[in-house]
């Protein structure tokens, strides 16, 4: 990217295919802003003549077109940029500044100003829409589907023969390397939680809350301005609560959420000029552990720690105990284990709170082979708050690590 610009055959060239050419002068463009970075260069007074560059910004006019200003130390007319006394170059590459795919001249002829975008050919492929920004400057307005679809960068010439100068003098801006614009935000890719049978990826933080693992990977565009900082998010009422910030590209967090509550989670990832992406909302429900104060026991249950269950926790009742258990919802997980050997199994009843609503009964059981963090369901046709009493009818002891609560409707 760096170098001369084209030479004086490549002006020539256009200025004879001018006639042909259906160019648009706009009279006034006035650039705005998105939430992207605008990206602004200056430099002194270090060439002689009418076309010493001063700054070129690069901004976003709107989501799919960027506005390039160039601006120079002094006035200049119309005439200074005539495409023979002097005129512009802009060199746009989109392979990280390896190569230049296109060119853009900037010039003022039969009483318009003009902005003609060639390709690496020489070949005309474009006009650009071009206006007057000032006694000062000019400024291009530039497609993203003219120039790539994609992050470019660009480095930006002045031609100017006339005096001071015996031949031509020539300018650039940045005098080194080139300016780049990433106009294409990161990608994320959905978010992983652990899979329920993997119990041991569940802590108990106390309080009824829980912390599990959250992975999932950002990335930037190949020669975008690479990832600047991602936020994890987790819904609490209408807004979203920041759980971890990083820039790492898969990072694993530790997030926490409530027992017996369905959360929303989502990755808000920002590059470094400022280019945002939002990832799709994942849910993540989180059981009732059988150690919560929520849950009501007779003295027929036991309660022991073990490090294969659920927040290490279990509960198992004899013969004839009973539990209970108030919840909101319409839809309930049981919870359940391995056995000693023989089949364990329960009777349950949930009753509504709501007239005219149905209770709903049904029978649960557990064996030696049932895996830890088996689960197995009751689908309710209301959504009430519920009462939950289970009876435990077999000789050998039922084990319980907890309960879903779903809302489905």
């Amino acid at each position: 990217m760096e170098g001369l610009p084209p030479s004086e055959c490549g002006m020539k060239t256009i200025t004879k295919v001018l006639p042909g050419l259906l160019l648009v002068a706009y009279t006034a463009l006035v650039p705005a802003t998105s939430a992207a970075s605008v990206i602004t260069r200056t430099d002194g007074n270090d060439t002689p003549g009418a076309l010493d560059l001063g700054k070129v910004r690069i901004a976003h006019m709107s989501r799919t077109t960027d506005s390039i200003l160039v601006q120079t130390i002094s006035p200049f007319t119309n005439r200074d940029i005539d495409g023979k006394q002097g005129y512009f170059v802009l060199n746009f590459s989109m392979d990280g500044g390896s190569h230049v795919q296109w060119v853009g001249y900037v010039f003022f002829t039969e009483g318009k100003l003009r902005c003609v975008l060639v390709n690496s050919r020489g070949r005309v492929a474009a006009t650009l829409r071009v206006a007057r920004a000032g006694g000062r400057g000019v400024i291009v307005r530039a497609p993203h589907e003219e120039i790539g679809g994609r992050s470019y960068r660009v480095v930006t010439f002045s031609v100017w023969r006339g005096p001071p100068c015996t031949r031509r003098c020539v300018d650039s801006l940045p005098n080194r390397g080139s300016l780049l614009h990433d106009i294409v935000a990161p990608t994320v890719t959905p978010l992983k939680f652990p899979e329920w049978e993997d119990l041991s990826e569940f802590g108990d933080a106390g309080g009824g809350m829980v912390t599990f693992p959250v992975s999932f990977s950002v990335a930037d565009d190949k020669y975008g301005s690479g990832i600047g900082r991602w936020k994890l998010q987790r819904e609490v009422g209408s807004s979203w609560e920041t759980v971890a910030t990083g820039h790492a590209a898969s990072p694993t967090v530790q997030a926490t959420g409530e027992q017996g509550k369905t959360h929303r989670f989502r990755v808000v990832v920002a590059d470094r000029q400022k280019n945002q992406a939002i990832s799709e909302v994942r849910l993540m429900s989180l059981a009732v552990d059988d150690n919560s104060s929520s849950i009501s026991y007779d003295a027929s249950w036991t309660h022991a720690s073990d490090a294969a269950w659920y927040l290490s926790t279990k509960s198992l009742g004899a013969q004839g105990g009973q539990l209970s258990f108030v919840f909101e919802g319409d839809s309930l997980g049981f919870c359940l284990g391995p056995t000693s050997g023989p089949i364990a199994q329960a009777d349950y009843l949930l009753t509504p709170t709501a007239t005219g609503h149905s209770s709903e009964a049904g029978t649960i059981s557990a064996s030696g082979s049932t895996p830890n963090g088996y689960c197995t369901g009751v689908n309710m046709t209301d959504m009430d708050t519920w009462t939950l009493t289970l009876n435990v009818t077999s000789s050998e002891p039922l084990p319980i690590d907890g309960f879903f609560v779903l809302h489905n409707h």
